[in-house]
C-alpha cells in the first residue's frame, strides 16, 4: 500500500533527477561548442606509412650490387 507522502517524495524525487539530467547535457553542450573555436596546440600528422619511409635504411643511388640476371631455364 502507497501512501499519498511517498509517492509525491518520488514524484520529486524524479523531477530533481531529470532536472539534473538537463543541467548536465546542456553544460556538456556548452563546453564541447566553447572548444571548437580554440587553437592551442596540435600535434602534427604523419602518416604511418611515412614514419616507417623515415626509418627504413635506404641504399645509396650508385649501388655496387649486381643486377639481377634473367633465369638460366625456360618454364615454356
Amino acid at each position: 500500500m502507497h501512501n499519498w507522502y511517498g509517492i509525491e517524495t518520488e514524484a520529486e524525487f524524479r523531477r530533481q533527477e531529470w532536472q539534473r539530467m538537463v543541467a548536465a547535457e546542456t553544460r556538456a553542450a556548452q563546453a564541447s561548442a566553447g572548444h571548437t573555436g580554440s587553437r592551442g596546440f596540435r600535434l602534427p600528422r604523419f602518416s604511418l606509412a611515412r614514419l616507417r619511409s623515415l626509418g627504413a635504411p635506404r641504399l645509396p643511388v650508385g649501388s655496387s650490387l649486381a643486377p639481377r640476371r634473367a633465369a638460366a631455364y625456360s618454364s615454356k
